[in-house]
């Protein structure tokens, strides 16, 4: 994440769409650390913003909505209505501090509110077609499958943004 100073030169230089990624805090498995979705997630929004000529790339939103259960230690997350209020209260933040898109995408998908505005003074949210790509490519960590997956999602943001 850019320092202040660092994200006045990237407004400045056009940089204006935020990617915003959902991860998740969950048990995966014997085999996997916790919150793996996480790690993933931070790997696959850097190489999609590096990408675009136009975005940045979030911190990671490390929890979605999931059950606890003590059968399933680690497992840790929001409610699907809080997920939406955090969504919800993170676009309108980035629109007021200077970003001009806004793309929620995640692996599991965020569950939150997307392709409307949170309220009627809010500018529109695009909607994005990047939670399946994302997950396969969180999966596939094959470098030239991930490459290829990231250029796909890369098409598709900006089939959305125009850019």
């Amino acid at each position: 994440m850019p320092t202040r100073l660092t994200l006045v030169a990237l407004f400045a230089a056009g940089r204006t769409t935020a990617l915003f990624y959902t991860g998740g805090t969950e048990q995966r498995g014997p085999q996997n650390v916790n919150g793996g979705h996480n790690l993933l997630g931070r790997v696959i929004v850097r190489t999609i913003a590096e990408k675009l000529s136009d975005a940045i790339a979030m911190p990671v939103l490390p929890y979605t909505p999931n059950n606890a259960s003590a059968t399933l230690p680690g497992t840790v997350g929001f409610t699907p209505e809080l997920l939406t209020g955090v969504l919800e209260r993170l676009n309108e933040r980035s629109i007021a501090t200077g970003f001009k898109t806004v793309l929620l995408m995640g692996d599991p998908a965020p569950t939150g509110p997307r392709g409307s505005a949170p309220n009627r003074n809010a500018p529109p949210r695009k909607a994005n077609g990047i939670t399946d790509i994302a997950r396969k490519a969180s999966k596939e960590l094959d470098e030239k499958l991930f490459e290829m997956k990231v250029d796909d999602a890369v098409k598709q943001i900006q089939g959305v943004t125009g850019h």
